[in-house]
């Protein structure tokens, strides 16, 4: 079990429209620190089947650097 950091970010990143092994899949190799418009150039670089779905969440998440995947997962969970 990780920390509860971790565990928040992994339930956050759930969700019945878009699983979070589809965004971590299209975060792959993303290195941290990372802007949200850098995040999301990252996606659109990204073969992934999901990718709009991905880029439309990742839309609506605050503007500012992220330090981690974690952080990411837990903005996520806040705009769905």
């Amino acid at each position: 079990i990780g920390s509860p950091e971790q565990e928040g970010g992994r339930s956050a990143l759930k969700s019945k429209k878009l699983p979070a092994a589809s965004v971590a899949k299209a975060l792959k190799r993303i290195v941290f620190p990372k802007s949200k418009r850098g995040i999301i150039a990252h996606v659109i670089n990204q073969n992934d089947s999901k990718k709009e779905e991905i880029i439309s969440v990742l839309r609506r998440i605050s503007d500012k650097i992220y330090r981690d995947l974690v952080e990411v997962a837990k903005e996520i969970g806040k705009v769905k």
